[in-house]
């Protein structure tokens, strides 16, 4: 059931610094329409930066992810339309992360262990190197 504007108003008041996107993901509701709530109230816009801003790939992924239980970090940017990879300029987010969490590039695919679609948290993923290790090749 989408939020009423009543209850995206209570919402905003009570969690002002979340961001759109982050909202209507939660709530299952177009971000524009947090936004146009947001504007209602004269609060301060809270939308993410646009894809092609200038900002490192790395600090991307963490302003476009959000962290969830179990260890989790759930993808809220842009996905191929052809293989649905969570995308940063074109370059996979699951090999980002990868890089950042290991801190070397992966070897071969980067595969989720959690085979959770939207995940994208570093110690979840897995390169040819560390799954060959955990199946015991050398």
């Amino acid at each position: 059931m989408k939020p009423s504007f009543e209850s995206l108003t209570r919402i905003l008041q009570e969690q002002p610094r979340v961001s759109d996107a982050e909202l209507g993901y939660r709530l299952d509701c177009s971000p524009d329409l947090v936004a146009r709530v947001r504007e209602s109230l004269g609060m301060d816009p809270m939308p993410l930066p646009p894809h092609n801003a200038r900002l490192p790939r790395e600090e991307r992924l963490m302003i476009w992810s959000r962290p969830l239980p179990g260890g989790h970090r759930r993808w809220l940017g842009h996905v191929s339309s052809s293989h649905g990879v969570p995308l940063i300029n074109n370059v996979s987010a699951l090999r980002i992360a990868f890089r950042v969490e290991y801190g070397r590039e992966p070897q071969g695919p980067v595969f989720r262990d959690c085979r959770r679609g939207w995940c994208i948290s570093g110690p979840h993923l897995t390169d040819q190197v560390l799954r060959a290790a955990r199946d015991g090749e050398a």
